[in-house]
């Protein structure tokens, strides 16, 4: 990376390329880390249950590879939970620091990617030396131009509502954009004559890291599998490659072969087979996706402003016509910027992201379980930005104001869709009142005495127990089961100790208003209100 570095530097002639990628990174970091303690204000329930999973893992040097909780997932993301919670007390700026830093350096990872990609292949003859490119490479795809898109996908990516979101929320999908960023970098790059031995293992162990991730990264192995033969990779590199991967597998292989069952529950359960037309839901699910890209996006507001679609509408355009520039070198065999096999890797790549949403059926369209086509729209939404170059080639003004106001129009827009716009929802989406019934126990004295009301049966389903377990800091998670009390109860509790401060799902409301409780010991959550988005916005 440090070479490619001092590549593009010297392609610059100053540092003027490295102060470019700079900037759009803070811009990056300042859209994924700014007010990320407070802002969503509330946590969803699978947030802070993979939260209390990744602090028991912590507390107990048990890095499972496989949880086979709450539907089941590797353990990839609740490893990077852990770190971070070994590091910091439980909050929601903890909760969402790992997603926050996988993001940013899924930013920072992108143009290093898209810029190794395009090199001209090495391992044949018509691209063993500089000195021949202008003879076997497209004639537009100069080292300038294969800068300018790498910075054109750093831009695209950075200045994402669909990778904001996801960086601000504490799933593991955001994993899959990272490591397959950086496994196209290592896979390119291993496979290049004068690339070292270490470059290889290193390969190996970042795709299979990227094996405990999210699903979509699995389908990688498809355009990346058509890659490395037509680039005729050493097959010794190859093996090496393979085997580093099977030894960080391996412990996940077992998982599977011995308690399959558990492994694929979540995927038979999820099945467009279970439809009784199974062909035909695939059809439809690829076309809904196809539509959430660009017409209407996914209407759950934790996934996608709905209704506005996954892609902003420059990026619409700009991956449209890297479209027709892909589609333009197959046809041809060769584009002015994509020759035939780049053309080809590109719509496998994208076609094969379509999948994982596209075999189930629950919540069509699904922008988290497509998360995997956030890098193949965005790498051809930079091959656009790339033919916009080309194609103003002779105008450096024009085209350097065109970027610029691009740049600043994406960066612009997704800040006030997400922090401005998106607030008239989010507060909704991520359930917000038990965060601050949860933050007022916790400013309680201790020999105040509290209870969450639950069900007659004592126990609660909510998942909002979840959040007072997080932020109460109830590492072994017996401290708020402690706190239920059933409903029944609740009289001759406030009879025996009568400033005790209740804490109740808008559920039992009703019941609890009955008791008359003294103003400020009832604390409801849940109840529907919606604080102003400003109020959180700049604490």
């Amino acid at each position: 990376m440090i070479h490619e570095l001092q590549q593009w530097l010297r392609v610059g002639g100053n540092r003027s390329v490295f102060w470019l990628g700079v900037g759009v990174l803070l811009g990056a970091i300042g859209l994924r880390w700014g007010w990320l303690g407070s802002y969503p204000y509330g946590i969803f329930g699978d947030e802070t249950f993979s939260a209390m999973e990744a602090i028991a893992t912590w507390d107990n040097l048990d890095f499972k590879v496989f949880y086979n909780t709450n539907g089941g997932r590797e353990g990839g993301h609740i490893w990077i939970f852990a770190l971070i919670h070994g590091l910091f007390e439980p909050s929601r700026w903890t909760l969402r620091a790992g997603v926050a830093l996988v993001g940013t350096l899924s930013v920072l990872w992108t143009p290093f990617a898209v810029y190794e990609w395009l090199r001209p292949n090495p391992n044949t003859e018509e691209g063993t030396s500089e000195k021949q490119t202008d003879e076997t490479v497209p004639e537009g795809m100069t080292a300038e131009t294969r800068t300018v898109i790498a910075l054109a996908a750093m831009v695209l990516i950075a200045f994402s509502y669909w990778h904001v979101n996801f960086s601000r929320y504490a799933i593991r999908g955001i994993l899959d954009v990272m490591y397959g960023a950086l496994s196209i970098f290592c896979l390119s790059r291993a496979f290049r004559p004068q690339a070292g031995w270490g470059v290889c293992l290193l390969t190996g162990l970042v795709v299979g890291l990227g094996l405990y991730g999210y699903g979509t990264y699995k389908f990688l192995a498809v355009p990346m599998a058509y890659w490395m033969v037509h680039r005729r990779a050493d097959p010794k590199r190859v093996a090496v490659v393979a085997v580093v991967t099977l030894l960080i597998i391996s412990p996940l292989i077992t998982y599977i072969v011995t308690q399959g069952d558990a492994y694929f529950a979540r995927l038979n359960k999820l099945s467009v087979q279970g439809t009784g037309h199974p062909v035909v839901a695939f059809v439809v699910n690829v076309l809904e996706h196809l539509k959430m890209l660009f017409l209407e996006g996914d209407s759950n507001g934790r996934h996608n402003l709905w209704p506005q679609p996954q892609l902003s509408p420059i990026l619409s355009v700009l991956m449209l016509l890297g479209v027709w520039q892909a589609g333009r070198a197959v046809w041809r065999g060769q584009s002015a910027l994509l020759t035939r096999p780049q053309g080809i890797f590109l719509f496998i790549w994208l076609a094969v992201m379509f999948i994982p949403a596209s075999v189930t059926n629950q919540r069509i369209p699904h922008a988290h379980r497509t998360i995997g086509l956030i890098l193949p729209c965005v790498t051809l939404g930079a091959i656009g930005w790339g033919t916009l170059w080309h194609w103003l080639r002779h105008q450096p003004t024009e085209r350097r104001v065109l970027g610029a106001l691009g740049s600043g129009l994406l960066f612009v827009s997704v800040a006030w869709n997400y922090f401005v716009t998106y607030g008239n929802v989010l507060f909704d989406e991520y359930p917000h009142e038990a965060v601050k019934a949860a933050e007022h126990m916790r400013s309680l004295p201790a020999q105040v005495p509290r209870v969450i009301v639950t069900g007659n049966n004592g126990k609660s389903h909510d998942h909002n127990v979840y959040t007072f377990e997080y932020l109460l800091n109830d590492r072994d998670q017996t401290y708020v089961k402690s706190l239920l009390l059933p409903v029944s109860e609740l009289p001759a509790r406030l009879k025996a100790q009568p400033n005790t401060h209740v804490y109740s799902s808008v559920k039992y409301e009703k019941q609890v208003r009955k008791l008359k409780l003294p103003a400020g010991q009832m604390h409801l959550y849940e109840a529907g209100l919606r604080p102003k988005p400003e109020q959180h916005l700049f604490p």
